[in-house]
Order: C-alpha cells, then structure tokens, then sequence
C-alpha cells in the first residue's frame, strides 16, 4: 500500500532526506581555514631534551607576606573555648 497509493510522496521523502544528507556530508568535509591539526612529524622528533625547559629563578616574596613572618598575632589564649 505504501508504494502504491503513497509513491509520490514517499520518493519526495526519500530525495529530501537524500539531499539532506549529502548536504551535511558536504557542510562537515568542507574545512575550516583556522582548524588545529596534529603533525605527526613534529610529534615523532619530540625527544626529552626539547620537551622540558628548566628555568632557574629567585624567589620573590610579597610584602604582606614579610610583614606576616615578622610579627606573628598568634595568642596563647585564644584555644579552644569548648
């Protein structure tokens, strides 16, 4: 029954759906100019020495940490007052 009296409408349907899917198919494939891609050769000479970079710095502490090293407001009676 359904290719019979509903053929006409069943095919356009059927093309719709067609063209729909060739459309996203070609929507997805087309590209995009600024995508990320891995390089497979960049990726096989990593090696350890061009992995890591070790830096040697000094330490720098703020001035509000300073101040609080200096002076420190910790009472003795201020426990637990349970």
């Amino acid at each position: 029954m359904l290719y019979t009296d509903y053929f006409i409408a069943f095919e356009t349907a059927a093309v719709i759906l067609l063209v729909a899917i060739i459309s996203a198919i070609a929507l997805t494939f087309r590209g995009r100019k600024h995508r990320k891609a891995q390089v497979i050769s960049k990726q096989l000479q990593a090696n350890k020495k061009n992995r890591l970079k070790i830096v040697s710095m000094d330490a720098v502490v703020a001035e509000d940490d300073q101040e609080s090293e200096e002076t420190p407001e910790i009472k003795a009676d201020e426990g637990d007052k349970s």
